[in-house]
């Protein structure tokens, strides 16, 4: 159970502070150097802004966090640079504001490039409800959006705010509190998830139960681990083998799986035998298992693996395309990208060629733009169009 819980603090971690900001190294392949460098295509494939920048992240609000010269900055759609690079780090935009680091310091931007919050905070995340929890002096606190306190900061951990209820961490023991810094839930669980559906998983001692918004121990606390609850039914863990419950604690699909996921549009991926296939909420197969990857449907289809190659199935199981893709990505914006040949491209939801697969990389659709990468030969030089490059 431990090493869950450090598996689990080690994605929450990640999850909070990481921006997928994609990178591209220099390359060395049989004596000669490759420079990655990243560009946007739109949704026919043609090139809007050539590859120029050492790392990208996604449009949002129409800004894009870009690195130059080894630091972050902003561009536009156009290409051109709205923010000069001069952060350390940063994020994408959300609901006008941007977190960014300076000399180990986080603070707020807005569009415009100003600063909203100061620099001061020794982390921080991102606004949710009209506060951000915030590190400064080694405890964790919340803030408006000018970097005033809402909630002092005297927690040791502190995650956003969901459905007005945030987890906080008080000398090793989790709990929740409202928008006003009130215990809501006691502080006294080894660790806790979000509310999902009204309930949150909560570890006491070695074992995973389930609480309601007023902290009522709802699901006696009896399984090795536990999921969120999704469509109505939470994922739990127990003997070694997954199973579905519903919100009494009742099960509705007994453990015997080697590993599952959350259902999504009526079906749950799930392994057993060393093969996925996917149930239904009565936990009968939809889709036999013979998968060795299967991933959640989203918008009628899901992206599985077969014979090592992969590919799109519908809910029939009927594969639309492939299996013969070294590696595909979830559909982004009704486009999905695929590899194939070592270079990448997309395919749409039908299965149809849209882009043919000649990019080194590429990442999700956003606002209509998809960063591409591409590896050029010879050492590090600069960039015709005028961008800084920067030695990765």
């Amino acid at each position: 159970m431990k090493k869950t819980i450090l598996i689990i603090v080690i994605i929450g971690v990640v999850i909070f502070f990481v921006l997928g900001l994609f990178r591209g190294p220099h390359e060395d392949r049989g004596g000669e150097q490759y420079t990655s460098r990243w560009g946007f295509i739109d949704k026919s494939g043609a090139i809007i802004i050539a590859p120029g920048f050492s790392g990208v992240g996604e449009f949002s609000q129409g800004l894009c966090p870009v690195i130059s010269g080894g630091k972050y900055g902003f561009i536009n759609k156009k290409g051109e640079t709205v923010i000069q690079p001069r952060f350390d780090w940063a994020s994408n935009f959300q609901n006008g504001l941007a977190r960014v680091k300076i000399d180990g310091k986080w603070g707020f931007i807005d569009t415009a490039g100003n600063t909203a919050v100061q620099q001061v905070f020794d982390a921080l995340g991102d606004f949710s409800q009209g506060s951000a929890p915030a590190e400064f002096g080694g405890k964790w606190g919340f803030i408006d959006r000018s970097g005033n306190d809402v909630i002092k900061p005297e927690f040791d951990r502190a995650y956003n705010f969901s459905g007005n209820l945030a987890g906080v961490n008080i000398n090793g023991k989790w709990g929740f509190i409202d928008g006003a810094g009130r215990q809501v839930i006691k502080p006294e669980y080894d660790w806790i998830k979000s509310f999902s559906e009204g309930l949150a998983a909560v570890i006491a001692g070695d074992k995973t139960g389930y609480i309601d918004r007023s902290g009522k121990m709802v699901i006696s606390p009896r399984f090795d681990d536990a999921g969120d609850f999704k469509d109505g039914l939470g994922r739990v863990l127990t003997g070694g083998k997954w199973g579905y419950i519903d919100k009494s604690g009742k099960y509705i699909v007994e453990p015997k799986f080697d590993l599952t996921q959350d259902f999504s549009e009526g079906l749950a991926p799930v392994k057993e035998g060393g093969k996925w296939g996917y149930i239904d909420k009565s936990g009968k197969y939809a889709v036999s298992p013979g998968f060795e990857e299967g991933r959640a449907f989203t918008g009628g289809i899901a992206v599985v693996k077969a014979g090592g190659k992969y590919g799109v199935i519908d809910k029939a199981g009927k594969f639309i395309a492939g299996p013969g893709f070294d590696e595909v990505r979830d559909s982004s914006e009704d486009l999905i990208a695929v590899k194939s040949g070592g270079k990448w491209g997309f395919i749409d939801e039908a299965g149809k060629a849209v882009i043919e697969p000649k990019f080194d990389f590429a990442a999700n659709f956003s606002d209509g733009l998809v960063g591409i990468r591409v590896n050029q030969k010879g050492k590090e030089q600069d960039n015709p169009g005028g961008q800084d490059q920067d030695k990765d």
